[in-house]
């Protein structure tokens, strides 16, 4: 969250607090890449699980988790493209 906030200018933080938040949201990135089995966290077809952990990555992926960390992270960028193309969360978050 701290470097969230200071992309949104919520408040002001260090260069080192930026590094390691942003390091920790690549890192839970990185776990999803290497536990996701098929196209949805839980079943076979979206959950609010996945609306809810794709909205934890949104802004990140707006700007840190750019599409070069996303090819590098080929389950989790096409699991990301998937959540953010439904219809029920693009009617939410746009």
């Amino acid at each position: 969250m701290p470097a969230i906030r200071a992309i949104h200018g919520w408040g002001e933080i260090t260069k080192d607090e930026y590094t390691v938040s942003a390091n920790a949201t690549k890192a839970s990135a990185k776990t999803l890449n290497g536990a996701l089995t098929g196209d949805w966290l839980v079943g076979s077809q979206p959950s609010v699980a996945d609306y809810m952990v794709a909205s934890f990555f949104l802004v990140a992926s707006q700007t840190f988790l750019d599409g070069g960390f996303r090819k590098a992270m080929p389950k989790f960028g096409a699991w990301l493209a998937r959540v953010f193309a439904l219809p029920a969360y693009v009617s939410v978050a746009g």
